[in-house]
Formats: C-alpha cells, sequence, structure tokens
C-alpha cells in the first residue's frame, strides 16, 4: 500500500482554512487485516473491545425471550472462573446484587456456587429488584435451591450491617470472605449522585471497598464507566481484584482510571455459536482494537545481514531549548535503542556538548542547516524541548513545511496548533505523514476542551485530533490510544512508574527510528507504544516502580526491539 501522499493531498495556505487536512495515510486498515490474518481467530478475540452500544447489539443476537437463558449462561461461566480462583468450598461467598441484570447474574452465580458444594453463600440485595426482568428469575432460581439473601424481599439493606452480616458469614472458618460485585454492571451510565438508587448502591460500593476483601467484579466494576475507565463519582468505584467481562473487553476496563478498579480482567461467554463470526462482523463497523507488545513479535523490525547505517533509517530530532536540552537528548538515545542507524539532533537554543559526552553515536547539527537535514532524513521529529519563543516558532514552520515524514511532540504540538489557527502562516506544503503525540492536556489544547472533557471520551478526542490534523494521533495516558481517526488501538500495558519526566521524549524517539525505519506509520506507533510501554514493565520488575526514570528503560528497549522479552539479568546501562 502507497504510504505516500500524491500532489492533491498538500494542503496550501489558500484553502487551509476552507478544507480538514486529508488524513495521513498511515495504512491502518491493512496493518489491522495483518494483525487479524496473522493469528489464529480463536474463541478468546482478546484484540476486540466493543463499547456499551456494540455490546448491546451482540446481546440481541443471542437473546431469548427474556433474556434468561443467556443470563443463566453469563452466570455459569463466571462461577466457573470465580471457582477456579477460589476452589476451597469452605470459601465465605457475599454476593451483592443490584436491581437489574447484573444483579441476575450474581443470582445465578451464587445458584452456581450452591450447586458445586459451597457452603458459606449468600447474597446482599443493595437496593430491591425490578420487577419482570429476567433477574427476578435468577433470584428466584438461587432461593429455590436453599439459597440465602439479606435483607427480606422488598426491603432495603441497612450498609451499617453488613460489616456484621460478614462477620456471621465468616464465623466457623479462617479463610477470607470473597465478594463478587453484581451491583451495575454496564447498565448503570444514565444513573447520578441524588437519585435513591444512585446512593444506595454508592454506599454498598463505600462499604464493600472498606472491608479489605478480595473482590471479583462482573462485567464492569461497579460505577465505573464501563465506556471511559472514569468513576461515576470521582475516587468512587468498586476496587476489584478481578473482573470477569461478558463478551469482548470494554473501553472502561482499559481507559481512564481503570487500571486502579479492574484488577485482572478475564473474558467469559465469548464461546457461543458462530460468536467469532459475529464479533468479527461488528468489529469491520467499530474498528476499535487491544493490543500489546506480546501480540505483535511478527511486526518487530528485522535487520538484513548486509544492510549499513544508511540502511537503518536516518531521523532528525529538534528540540533542546536552553534549560530543555534533556528532551531532546532522551528522545536521542532512545531513538539509539531502538536500531536508528543515523542519528542528528538539532538544539534550538541549548547546549550540545552534554549530548556529545553522553551519547558521541549520536551526531549534532545547527538550526540553519535543518533545511538541508530535512532532505537528508528518512524522518523528522520535532518538540521535545523545542520551547515557545518566536525562533523556535520559526524552526518549527520550517519542518512542518518540508518534512516528508514528519512525528510532532511537546511544545512542537503548540505550535501546530498556532499555524493551524492562521493559515497565513501555514506553510503551502505538509508532511505526507504526520504522527502527533499528545498527553491529555495537549490533546484539549488542540481539541479545545478541557482535560475532565479529555478523559470523559478518550477515544472521540483522539479521533477528533486525527481528523483535524490529518494525522495518525498517540493519545498518552495510563493507556494509551492510537488513531487515524478511523481505526482505533488501546494499548495498556505499562508501569505506574511512568509517571515521570521525559517518558514521552522517550517514546518520539522510540516511534521515529521506527517511522525512518520504514515501518508503516501506523504499525509504528502501535509498535513504539507497545515497546515503551513494556519496558516500563519490566523495568518496574526489575526495580520497582518509584524512582523509575525514563533512562532505566533503555536497555529494555533495546532487549524488546530485538524480539527478547523477559527480564533476565539486571541491565547494566542507565
Amino acid at each position: 500500500m502507497n504510504n505516500s501522499s500524491s500532489s492533491s493531498a498538500m494542503r496550501s495556505a489558500d484553502n487551509s482554512n476552507n478544507d480538514s487536512p486529508p488524513v495521513t495515510q498511515s495504512s491502518a486498515g491493512f496493518f489491522i487485516r495483518r494483525f487479524i490474518a496473522g493469528r489464529e481467530i480463536d474463541i478468546n478475540l482478546s484484540d476486540i473491545v466493543f463499547n456499551v452500544a456494540a455490546t448491546r447489539e451482540i446481546e440481541k443476537i443471542y437473546l431469548d425471550a427474556d433474556g434468561f437463558a443467556l443470563m443463566e449462561q453469563a452466570g455459569a461461566a463466571m462461577a466457573r472462573e470465580l471457582i477456579s480462583l477460589y476452589p476451597s468450598r469452605d470459601t465465605p461467598m457475599a454476593i451483592f446484587a443490584g436491581n437489574g441484570n447484573n444483579g441476575g447474574d450474581g443470582y445465578i452465580v451464587a445458584r452456581e456456587l450452591l450447586k458445586s458444594g459451597y457452603s458459606r453463600v449468600l447474597v446482599l440485595q443493595a437496593v430491591p429488584q425490578k420487577p419482570g426482568i429476567a433477574a427476578v428469575r435468577a433470584r428466584e432460581s438461587y432461593l429455590s435451591l436453599g439459597g440465602r439473601a439479606e435483607p427480606q424481599e422488598g426491603t432495603d439493606l441497612n450498609p451499617d450491617q453488613i460489616p456484621a452480616i460478614m462477620t456471621e458469614l465468616s464465623h466457623g472458618t479462617s479463610r477470607t470472605p470473597v465478594i463478587v460485585d453484581a451491583l451495575t454492571g454496564i447498565g448503570f451510565l444514565k444513573s447520578r449522585p441524588g437519585d435513591p438508587v444512585f446512593e444506595k448502591i454508592a454506599a454498598a460500593v463505600r462499604e464493600i471497598n472498606r472491608m479489605g476483601c478480595p473482590v471479583i467484579s462482573l462485567d464492569v466494576p461497579s460505577l465505573l464507566n464501563a465506556n471511559t475507565g472514569m468513576p461515576l463519582i470521582p475516587g468512587l468505584a468498586v476496587r476489584a481484584s478481578h473482573t470477569l467481562t461478558v463478551f469482548t473487553m470494554k473501553p472502561g476496563l482499559l481507559l481512564g482510571q481503570a487500571g486502579d478498579y479492574a484488577g485482572r480482567v478475564i473474558t467469559v461467554l465469548n464461546d457461543l455459536p458462530d460468536f467469532a463470526y459475529h464479533v468479527r462482523m461488528l468489529q469491520a463497523r467499530e474498528k476499535l482494537f487491544a493490543l500489546n507488545y506480546h501480540d505483535l513479535g511478527r511486526f518487530l523490525p528485522v535487520r538484513a545481514r548486509s544492510a549499513h547505517k544508511g540502511d537503518a533509517g536516518r531521523i532528525l530530532l529538534v528540540g533542546g531549548s536552553l534549560g530543555m536540552e534533556g528532551a531532546l537528548i532522551t528522545a536521542g538515545r532512545a531513538a539509539l535503542r531502538t536500531g536508528a542507524g543515523l542519528i542528528r539532533a538539532v538544539f534550538s537554543g541549548g547546549v550540545r556538548s552534554a549530548l556529545n559526552a553522553l551519547s558521541p553515536e549520536i551526531m549534532t547539527g545547527f538550526p540553519e542547516n535543518i533545511p538541508k537535514d530535512l532532505a537528508w532524513c528518512d524522518a523528522a521529529v520535532a518538540g521535545p524541548g523545542l520551547g515557545r519563543s518566536a525562533r523556535s516558532g520559526g524552526i518549527f514552520r520550517e519542518i512542518y513545511g518540508k518534512a516528508r515524514k514528519l512525528l510532532v511532540d511537546a511544545d512542537g504540538l503548540y505550535w501546530l496548533l498556532r499555524l493551524s489557527e492562521n493559515p497565513a502562516l501555514m506553510p503551502r506544503s505538509r508532511p505526507e505523514t504526520l504522527i502527533l503525540t499528545p498527553h491529555v492536556g495537549e490533546a484539549a489544547l488542540l481539541t479545545g476542551k478541557t482535560t475532565a472533557q479529555v478523559l470523559a471520551d478518550p477515544l472521540e478526542t483522539a479521533r477528533e485530533i486525527s481528523r483535524k490534523y490529518g494525522a495518525i494521533t498517540v493519545l498518552k495516558s495510563a493507556a494509551t490510544l492510537v488513531s487515524d481517526g478511523k481505526f482505533t488501538v488501546i494499548i495498556s500495558t505499562g508501569s505506574r512508574g511512568m509517571a515521570s519526566g521525559g517518558m514521552g521524549d522517550l517514546l518520539s524517539g522510540v516511534i521515529g527510528a521506527l517511522l525512518a525505519g520504514g515501518m508503516d506509520p501506523f504499525q509504528a506507533a502501535v509498535l513504539g507504544v507497545a515497546v515503551h510501554g513494556e519496558a516500563g514493565c519490566l523495568s518496574e520488575e526489575t526495580d520497582g516502580a518509584l524512582g523509575m526514570a525514563a533512562g532505566d528503560l533503555l536497555p529494555f528497549i533495546r532487549r524488546l526491539i530485538n524480539g527478547r522479552a523477559g527480564v533476565q539479568e539486571k541491565p547494566k546501562e542507565k
């Protein structure tokens, strides 16, 4: 597939205020098709992500008259996973049920536990059930086996009584109670604080979190938005050790603050008749995937034995104003460890000597030679430490108008916004390939949103940036999104230790090196994010999360780009 833009795709200043820029020809669809074709389409389908609306469409395919048969299948599948996690039949099991069908799933789980010989099973009905839904039948099927439920039907559970109920359930055993969260699932998005049912659910969630027991959430942790991964009340959602989600992954189990709430996610009920076919057909429309480093082994770069440094990619890095030299140095070292053959770093105003001493393999250049350097390089990175002086703005404008393949990060994103707001300054041509790597705050800047609005819908924000600027967008957060406006990949691999300065500069160097090496732009963005995140995980595994610095990831990046994923000896390079 051709990655270069035709002359008709080039934008001029005369019409840039009327027409959106052409979307970068990233071959995103081609990459995704290659990914799917290269792996066995098994019943796990772990690369598929469906939001609430798409999940409802899958539900409709398999629903019977009242939905009870599907509920039984889901509950039974969840119970099997729960039994595998806690096989002792003496384990106290407390199922917190809501008033909807997620509560019905909880009753089926409780019923299956009883049938499997668990002797300490109790359902706590947080709010009275809605009448006339499948969950009512689920409750009846549980009670018919002698199952216990608190409180009595038609009455409310008093949150103050929960500790005493849990103590009574555990009396006579030394085993820690396990809580099953079946309060809300995916169907609670329209409820808001102040509603009586919401407040009762919220009180139950507070008690669940306060008890400190292992928690298994059914489908999605209660009060966590299944589409965004943000709690419906800031700071309040069930903190699960495991989440047993139905059909496919949900965006809210990967995005936002999901890492603090969802625990380990296990997908169930993905073995229904013709399930893979229906999911793939719907996914052709949704175009949302979840990938990680271990999915992408066959996409790692391979260097020919006869290659020389010119074949391995020539990359130009521009940034490093006075006081921010470290940003450009970090990006350059990342490009070096990712495999770039030749690297030239141009400091917009900072001191070059630190880079010369630290990494003599990296060449340094001068701003006045940027036009020549752009003709020399295979890809450019503009922004790490670039600064916001008028001189920096002029440098960025020149790069944007002459680079063929360009990654824009940090202050480069600020200058891109300024150019887009002033068509008279916009160069007559634009890069054939453009990758933007904003964090949440920079995404807000590019779209005119608040950071809260970005976090409320990161998927649409990433797509919006791609459409607005004709780019592949890498929206960085706890989980990172890569989107070309149509296809979107979520990469949730990463370490909490990566919340430190320089990690974004490191990522720019990794992706830039892959791009310079000739890799398809969308593939370079996805693989770069996956390698970067996995390197953070390996660094945490080796030395811990606190105190992690961007430079600590460099030896792991080199190892991962060569397909050596495991932690072996402690890396020596710092």
